[in-house]
């Protein structure tokens, strides 16, 4: 039977940290857009949401991660952090792409109001 390294695990954990922190930047960001720019209140409001969704699942991934050390390095339970991360990152790409679609916009409205 295989078992996932104590470095793997260690990693896996990192991640999840480092997603965690990614959600609540993009929920951050999209607040602080919400106080500045209140024409794109609905979208803003969609960003936030993946924030909370990115830091849900990058919590998910954190608690299997730490189940890791509870069960030897299981690779079921890291295949379970894997997927919870990957469900984390995809998010932060929707999260990104709507950022930079809330930006296009802005410097349209920038650029007709010249």
């Amino acid at each position: 039977m295989h078992q996932i390294s104590n470095r793997s695990a260690y990693l896996a954990h990192q991640h999840a940290l480092q997603a965690e922190q990614h959600g609540k930047s993009v929920a951050s960001i999209a607040r602080a857009w919400n106080k500045k720019d209140g024409k794109h209140l609905e979208t803003a409001k969609v960003l936030e949401e993946h924030g909370m969704l990115i830091q849900q699942y990058a919590q998910e991934s954190l608690n299997y991660a730490h189940l890791l050390n509870v069960y030897s390095g299981s690779t079921t339970i890291y295949c379970f952090s894997l997927e919870a991360h990957v469900k984390a990152a995809r998010t932060h790409v929707e999260a990104v792409e709507l950022y930079l679609e809330m930006i296009r916009e802005k410097l349209k409205e920038f650029k007709n109001d010249s």
